[in-house]
């Protein structure tokens, strides 16, 4: 059953183009196909999507975990079921930045614009701020800001100018940029932003300062509530924000690089046993098809705790793990294109050591790179306490690697990798039972799973995950898949 709540502009009438197409731009909310100026929001994309079936297929009601917005000129419907989701929230929020509102409760009654935050939370959820990951005497980039509320950093700056204020301040050049369809120059020591038809505003650099004060303890307290997300590598350059697998201990990190503007991986654990400059020695290799490692060193923790970093670039496409199982075909042509990549490391005298389905990234049919680095990083760092798990739910290091970790892998190793991620991609299972620990004292005892996929595979698998003395080579497993 759906409630709702009643937005009406306090003088003058909505937009509704405007408001339909702030709606329709964003992959959360998507039109109903049935009735005319009316939006479904879903908490998730396959909520909308199944939402949008059961209307497409004729369904008369509303799916419960699903919010609705009409659109009119004097009101906005939004109603609600139990189901708690931020965007209800920030397109509200939108709406009270362009309007004027009267909040009124349909269902309980009662004038609700007075307590509007506290109503909104309850039935929303909180909206979280943005994180701003950059800033100093040039500038300022928010980067948890997907629909643009950064406005609660500045309202007091750009009050009643409209506008978004998105990504970033520029430098200071003298030349006009444009913020969201702000118009900023620096001229005669201050900024002065125009919105079109909405006047001028100048805002000193002491205005600028107390926002930059504002964005280092938003950070801060970012940094204190989700640690390690927000930390920072290299002087700030680097920063975590969004944890991918794992944990501070061992784990797995999306990243930014602040100076190019490009997404990193970030590998983080307890400190390396042995010196950097060897780690680097190691690591350091630049091969076609593999991502260029950028950074090695500590990262910038509060307290007494010691963790070190390894920065590499992140390849275009997406990671193999998150894709659908390929069939036979496929498989081959990703297999081929990843084994090529690794012939000519080998070919160099170098042994990767950490293939594995979520550093592989795919565009379509197409590997783009290979980020390898970070199971060998984590191999090399001091014990963590104990109890702390792997990084993945599954390794895929050899069995000879798992039970001599002292010595370095040999090119046998990397085979092992690959008939093991040949297996991942076309049956979307491991090779071997069982997760972490388990899958561990499975690759070592060499209890495989049941195949149950193309044939011809199967048996490039089995030969490239057979004992190391039995294991097929990488020019082997080569010909088996060009057939």
């Amino acid at each position: 059953m759906l409630t709702d709540i009643a937005l009406e502009p306090v003088a003058g009438t909505f937009d509704v183009a405007a408001v339909e197409a702030f709606l329709a731009r964003h992959p959360w909310a998507a039109p109903d196909p049935i009735e005319p100026h009316t939006f479904l929001i879903g908490y998730a994309p396959e909520v909308l999507a199944d939402a949008l079936a059961q209307r497409t297929g004729g369904a008369a009601g509303f799916p419960g975990p699903i919010v609705v917005v009409k659109v009119h000129p004097r009101v906005v419907i939004v109603a609600y079921s139990t189901s708690r989701t931020e965007e209800p929230r920030r397109f509200v929020q939108w709406l009270r930045e362009h309007h004027a509102l009267r909040v009124l409760d349909n269902d309980y009654g009662g004038d609700r614009t007075a307590d509007v935050d506290e109503n909104l939370e309850l039935l929303f959820g909180k909206v979280q701020p943005p994180l701003v990951s950059s800033f100093d005497e040039n500038g300022l980039e928010l980067i948890n800001d997907p629909d643009g509320i950064a406005h609660e950093l500045v309202a007091g700056l750009l009050s009643g100018q409209g506008g978004e204020w998105r990504q970033q301040l520029v430098s200071r050049d003298h030349r006009p940029v444009i913020l969201n369809g702000l118009s900023a120059t620096w001229d005669d020591d201050r900024w002065r932003i125009r919105a079109d038809g909405r006047g001028e505003l100048a805002i000193t650099p002491g205005a600028i300062d107390r926002l930059v004060g504002d964005a280092e303890r938003m950070r801060d307290d970012f940094v204190r509530e989700n640690f390690p997300l927000g930390v920072t590598l290299s002087d700030g350059r680097y920063q975590l924000v969004e944890d991918l697998s794992g944990g501070a201990d061992r784990g797995l990190y999306r990243g930014r690089d602040h100076e190019r503007r490009a997404s990193v991986l970030i590998s983080i654990g307890t400190p390396q046993r042995d010196p950097v400059r060897q780690v680097w020695q190691r690591l350091g290799y630049e091969l076609p098809g593999i991502a260029a490692l950028r950074y090695l060193g500590p990262v910038a923790v509060p307290g007494e705790a010691r963790y070190d970093g390894l920065v590499e670039d992140e390849p275009d496409g997406a990671p193999s793990a998150g894709l659908p199982v390929m069939d036979a075909a496929m498989t081959a042509r990703i297999a081929i294109a990843v084994a090529e990549i690794v012939a000519a490391a080998h070919a160099r005298g170098i042994v990767l050591g950490g293939l594995r389905p979520e550093l592989v990234y795919i565009d379509g049919e197409r590997v783009t790179g290979i980020a390898p680095r970070c199971d060998v990083f984590h191999a090399t760092m001091s014990k963590p306490d104990y109890g702390v798990p792997l990084c993945f739910p599954h390794v895929y290091f050899a069995p000879e690697v798992l039970a001599r970790p002292e010595e370095p892998p040999t090119a046998a190793a990397d085979v092992f990798a690959l008939a093991a991620m040949i297996a991942y991609w076309h049956t979307g299972k491991h090779p071997f039972e069982g997760e972490y620990t388990a899958n561990v004292v499975a690759i070592v005892s060499g209890q495989r799973t049941v195949w149950r996929g193309d044939a011809a595979l199967g048996a490039i698998v089995g030969a490239g995950v057979a004992p190391v003395a039995q294991r097929s080579t990488l020019e082997r497993l080569l010909k088996q898949l060009r057939g």
